[in-house]
């Protein structure tokens, strides 16, 4: 099983994911990130873990080495709800995705309607013109 890696930014951010080979010495890449979240269950606080960039096209962010104050390997019970937090984030980010795409075809289908109301509804006869 791949190692999983728990960051702390500076600014505060705490990271979660594996450490992928890249190109820049002055990047860390980071594969999976998930983030910390507090959550609410059963009437008590705590940790979740989301995806860090839910709206990124790639599995993976480049972090400037100088934002990182800690990296460490997590325990294996950390590691366990990493993998389980990543599949139930990657179910998650689907249907938002869907949801989404939706929301975007019927904006367009909005858009399109009123185009065609303002097409039809404003015409303007100038007296003298033929159309």
């Amino acid at each position: 099983m791949t190692q999983i890696y728990h960051l702390r930014l500076m600014n505060g951010d705490e990271l979660f994911g594996t450490i992928e080979k890249n190109d820049n010495p002055l990047v860390l890449r980071v594969g999976h990130p998930l983030c910390t979240a507090d959550m609410e269950t059963e009437g008590a606080m705590t940790i979740g873990l989301m995806d860090y960039l839910p709206f990124s096209g790639n599995d993976y962010c480049d972090i400037q080495k100088s934002h990182i104050m800690t990296c460490t390997q997590v325990h294996d019970h950390i590691e366990e709800f990493y993998h389980l937090s990543k599949h139930f984030t990657e179910l998650s980010n689907k249907d938002m995705i869907e949801k989404i795409r939706l929301t975007c075809l019927h904006m367009s289908e909005i858009i399109e309607e009123d185009k065609q109301v303002d097409s039809t509804s404003f015409s303007v006869e100038t007296p003298g013109v033929v159309h």
